[in-house]
């Protein structure tokens, strides 16, 4: 594996430990303030604002370094909330999501729910174990790709803005990113700036970026849509 040539920077003469672990609390808070708006959204829309794939994805890399590899410091702290969030968000995807493929069974839906959480699990513990990815590193990445590409793929499939929200996309965007740069630019492990992991950042963010994009057109035209009746009105008020 090819990696840069250089390690861990200080930046303003600031030690390098200590900006990665005020980087990374404050991609913390932006994945809190995520979690908040995915939970909130969803209840006000009875929908289900994070897409089934990405909670089974989710549910089980938390669970996995909260429980099974415990993470340190500030990531296994993180990794309790985001846990205990992630239950509420299964909570409104068992509740909410017959509503949104009303032509299957409940059961069923539920059923494939509690299988895909099963599948996720024994993948990444099955890869942490093949790989030696103790500390997560490759397996929470590649569950943010997985993330960032079917939060894409819903926008689509529901061509609104049903259970999404800028606030959602973009501080998810943000949190991914600072967590990228905290690892690229402070970590002391060289792994960090290897090339998977780098493409992985990347990639990332560009899949966020692309999801913010298309869903502000969903946004403003739903906007311009509820506004333009009201135009209309006082349109016909001023021609009479």
């Amino acid at each position: 594996m090819i990696r840069t040539e250089f390690g861990p920077l200080e930046l303003f003469g600031v030690p390098a430990p200590t900006m990665f672990t005020v980087v990374s609390g404050v991609g913390t808070l932006f994945w809190v303030v995520t979690y908040v708006l995915v939970i909130r959204k969803g209840f006000r829309d009875r929908s289900f604002a994070m897409p089934i794939a990405a909670l089974c994805g989710n549910i089980s890399c938390e669970a996995i370094f909260s429980f099974l590899y415990p993470a340190e410091g500030l990531l296994r702290l993180s990794n309790y909330a985001w846990f205990a969030l992630d239950l509420v968000i299964l909570f409104q995807i068992m509740k909410f999501a017959p509503n949104e493929f009303p032509e299957r069974r409940p059961l069923a839906i539920r059923a494939q729910v509690v299988f895909g959480i099963v599948v996720a699990t024994w993948c990444e513990i099955a890869f942490v174990r093949e790989f030696h990815d103790y500390g997560g590193a490759y397996v929470i990445y590649g569950q943010n790709l997985l993330m960032s590409a079917v939060f894409i793929a819903m926008v689509q499939q529901r061509r609104s803005a049903r259970g999404q929200s800028m606030g959602i996309a973009i501080s998810k965007m943000v949190g991914t990113g600072l967590f990228s740069v905290t690892l690229f630019l402070f970590s002391r492990d060289d792994f960090a700036r290897g090339q998977l992991l780098v493409f992985l950042y990347v990639a990332c963010f560009v899949l966020d970026l692309m999801y913010c994009l298309i869903l502000r057109r969903y946004v403003v035209a739903e906007r311009e849509g509820r506004e333009s009746p009201q135009v209309q009105v006082g349109d016909k008020v001023s021609a009479s």
